[in-house]
């Protein structure tokens, strides 16, 4: 059955009880309704659906900058499984230092910055 559903992942809580998440891209969805039902099938689309946005808004980034710039490459790695993996609050932290990073002047001038 769980062929219908190819990113479907199940993992245990600290209590035993197994939880449906939709996984992909290093990140995942908990399904909270009930394994076979429409409701089931409609959250597991719409979770999906979340995920691949996500990652197309990733994609967006990484095609802005320019190819091997600090620019491209902090996108690069706002878009890996191991900065994804981060607690929230670790991942806003790093985002703002690199991008505060990125912001600096690599010469005078205000259009030449770390990330072009």
């Amino acid at each position: 059955m769980r062929g219908d559903y190819p990113y479907l992942v199940s993992d245990r809580d600290r209590h035993g009880n197994d939880r449906l998440y939709v996984r992909r891209y290093g990140r995942k969805i908990r399904i909270r309704k009930k394994f076979g039902t429409e409701a089931f099938a409609l959250a597991y689309a719409d979770a999906l659906r979340s995920l691949l946005e996500q990652d197309t808004d990733v994609q967006e980034i990484v095609k802005a900058a320019p190819p091997n710039t600090f620019g491209w490459l902090a996108a690069r790695y706002f878009a890996s499984v191991e900065f994804n993996q981060l607690a929230p609050q670790s991942q806003a932290v790093r985002r703002l230092v690199i991008e505060s990073c990125l912001r600096e002047p690599r010469k005078p001038g205000p259009d030449a910055r770390l990330s072009d």
